[in-house]
């Protein structure tokens, strides 16, 4: 039976009681979030209260585990920041506009002041911070850098008052361009130049604009910048820089066959074009010839257990997703980046098709990226 895309487990589209997992045996699966106090729920990084209720005081935010990277072979551009696992979006309170993510209240003992957010269109993202003491604050974009690497990449926006507030708010607008390195990008208060930073908290993030970023055509180099809360509840921008970008689309399954619809940003389909699955770690490639629309950019493929196992091999391996536009273009990676999920690796699960002793799952990586697990 066919499992539309509409009917996949998401927490955009549905609430949900909790995360789903990751496909069983991912080399990326993330460690299960620990349990909080005892009656509490599964999954909640609470602060143990103190007598009466209260909270009990605490030196600071727990971090989070660090995310295991995944084995990127074959992609053809390698993020710089280091990939982390899917942070959960809290939802937004009554009275708050849909579409717009909201973080926990304000701690008055939190010394991390706290920025909201909100990304226009043409994807410029403006920030706005409360009133600063200092004359000249700035907000600094610090590129995160892979494990056991210097940081080397920073970002400086200067603070002015909000010119559509007369309360000594200040704000900060990150324009489109110049396009930001792929990976994630930590957000820090500087009161003035040459002073410590500081970590900033979230508050509201209006994210409404990126909700139907799919049925607009990019040009090259493709963009994306998404606000999100990092798992230990500070503010961040997760962003993708790519030469040309397959958008995945509707995922089907259908009988013992899995049927994927795409479309090309900063690229055309021409008569020869290919659908290229790579056995990740080895030189193994699959090609399939993908059915194109007229306008050269939608496209779909279809492959099923023949197109997944023909190198002999059994489970535990993982095909990653291609499409080569020519025969002479570079493969292009198939995932799915325009919206406002930054973490899709746990928010949409898929279904798997059983067949021949085995099943095969398609999932999203920590990078968005689109790829089929043999189990």
């Amino acid at each position: 039976m066919s499992t539309p895309e509409n009917e996949m487990t998401s927490t955009h589209e549905r609430t949900a009681a909790g995360t789903p997992k990751g496909p069983a045996g991912g080399p990326e699966g993330a460690a299960g979030r620990p349990k909080g106090p005892v009656g509490g729920p599964e999954g909640a990084a609470g602060t143990p209260k103190g007598p009466a209720g209260g909270p009990e005081g605490a030196a600071g935010t727990p971090k989070g585990p660090a995310g295991a990277p995944e084995d990127a072979a074959g992609r053809p551009e390698i993020p710089a920041g280091a990939p982390e696992d899917a942070a959960e979006t809290p939802k937004s309170p009554a009275g708050v506009p849909e579409g717009a993510a909201t973080s926990p209240p304000n701690d008055a003992r939190d010394i991390h002041p706290r920025a909201h957010c909100a990304v226009d269109p043409d994807g410029r993202i403006t920030f706005r911070l409360p009133p600063a003491s200092t004359p000249h604050p700035q907000l600094l974009l610090r590129l995160r850098p892979q494990k056991g690497r210097p940081e080397t990449t920073l970002h400086v926006l200067d603070l002015a008052p909000d010119p559509d507030r007369g309360d000594g708010r200040w704000h900060a607008v990150l324009e489109p361009h110049p396009v930001l390195d792929e990976g994630r990008w930590d957000v820090y208060l500087l009161p003035e130049p040459g002073a410590e930073r500081r970590r900033l908290r979230p508050g509201l993030r209006d994210l409404r604009t990126l909700v139907d970023g799919h049925l607009r055509d990019r040009p090259s180099p493709v963009a994306v910048r998404i606000p999100y809360v990092t798992k230990d509840g500070f503010l961040a921008l997760r962003a993708w820089r790519r030469t040309a970008h397959a958008e995945a689309r509707a995922i089907g399954v259908e009988g013992r066959a899995l049927t994927v619809t795409a479309r090309l940003h900063g690229a055309e389909l021409h008569e020869d074009a290919t659908v290229r699955l790579r056995l990740r770690g080895t030189d193994t490639v699959r090609t399939l010839r993908p059915r194109a629309d007229d306008d050269g950019k939608g496209f779909s493929f279809t492959a099923g257990p023949g197109d997944l196992t023909a190198d002999g091999g059994g489970a535990g391996r993982i095909w990653d997703v291609f499409v080569r536009p020519a025969a002479d273009a570079p493969p292009i990676r198939v995932a799915r980046l325009l919206d406002d999920v930054a973490d899709r690796k746990h928010v949409h699960v898929y279904p798997a098709i059983e067949a021949d002793g085995s099943a095969f799952r398609p999932y999203y990586t920590v990078d968005n990226d689109l790829a089929i697990e043999v189990t």
